[in-house]
């Protein structure tokens, strides 16, 4: 569970036990994210929800739309599992087969050893 700016208590429920509850907001893939299968939400410091999914990559949630990115985008792989937010307000994603990437609002920059 997550507490948007604006207060709301959200929750992504699986489609097979979906919530039912004045109190919280359910997203699926027909009001536009990635996927119904979500492994990490966060609030970024503009306010915009970030969803994590198993498969869908990266969807954004501005309080009105959501923005998805996938390895069309530049993601190295679209198993997300992990999100952070640093003190300049890049994000950081980790990934089931593509390591870690960032994002600083222009491009997805993946991390390599070499």
């Amino acid at each position: 569970m997550v507490r948007d700016f604006r207060g709301c208590e959200l929750l992504c429920p699986s489609p097979s036990n979906p919530l039912r509850s004045a109190r919280f907001t359910s997203f699926t893939t027909e009001q536009g994210l990635a996927s119904n299968f979500v492994r990490s939400i966060t609030v970024d410091k503009a306010g915009n929800l970030w969803f994590c999914t198993d498969g869908g990559g990266v969807s954004r949630y501005d309080g009105k739309a959501f923005t998805s990115f996938s390895t069309a985008h530049g993601l190295p792989d679209n198993f997300i599992y992990s999100i952070a937010e640093d003190k300049s307000g890049k994000l950081w994603f980790g990934t089931l087969n593509g390591g870690v990437c960032s994002y600083d609002g222009k491009g997805f920059n993946p991390i390599t050893t070499d």
